[in-house]
């Protein structure tokens, strides 16, 4: 005779507590009713008004955004997150120098220069020559998915971008495309 399995005699006194049946014949041993308790004590977890609560918590609030009021007093060399688009982030960033160079497989990235300027160079596939362009207030650039690219602010620049949120690449090697 074949010996009892201890998973499926539990399995079928949680089908049975939560159908609101009578434990099958053979649970009455404590250690499954103990796990039974606590699997019925746990079914209704997350509760409704925490699923909410989080819900509310994570999604971003349905408002516009003031372009001047969010880069207002932000730091040289940080972002300000705005909200999202499909499958993009959305926000500010201003900064001088030159940033690292950067790469989206996954998607194209647009930028749109608010306030100071510079250029912003573009690496394209192979050993092609860099593609230069001119950034400066009012002025949008949109880099093709997978490219390589950086900006340059003479001497700062602020600026709204959209970026895909995932699978960014970075890099501060002269030349990313090698190696």
């Amino acid at each position: 005779m074949a010996r009892p399995n201890p998973s499926d005699a539990l399995d079928r006194a949680l089908t049975a507590a939560l159908a609101g049946q009578a434990p099958p014949a053979g649970s009455e041993d404590t250690d499954f009713a103990g796990l039974v308790e606590i699997a019925l004590a746990l079914r209704g977890l997350p509760r409704a008004d925490f699923r909410d609560a989080l819900s509310a918590e994570l999604s971003p609030p349905i408002v516009p955004h003031d372009l001047r009021e969010a880069v207002k007093n932000l730091p040289p060399l940080h972002l300000r997150s705005l909200g999202t688009l499909d499958r993009a982030t959305i926000g500010v960033f201003t900064f001088s120098g030159s940033a690292p160079w950067e790469r989206h497989p996954d998607g194209d990235e647009l930028i749109v220069v608010l306030d100071g300027g510079g250029e912003i160079t573009l690496l394209p596939d192979g050993d092609g020559e860099p593609i230069r362009a001119a950034l400066g207030p009012g002025r949008l650039f949109v880099c093709p998915n997978g490219l390589w690219h950086r900006p340059v602010a003479t001497p700062t620049m602020t600026a709204l971008y959209v970026t895909p949120l995932i699978g960014s690449e970075h890099s501060w090697a002269e030349d990313p495309r090698v190696g």
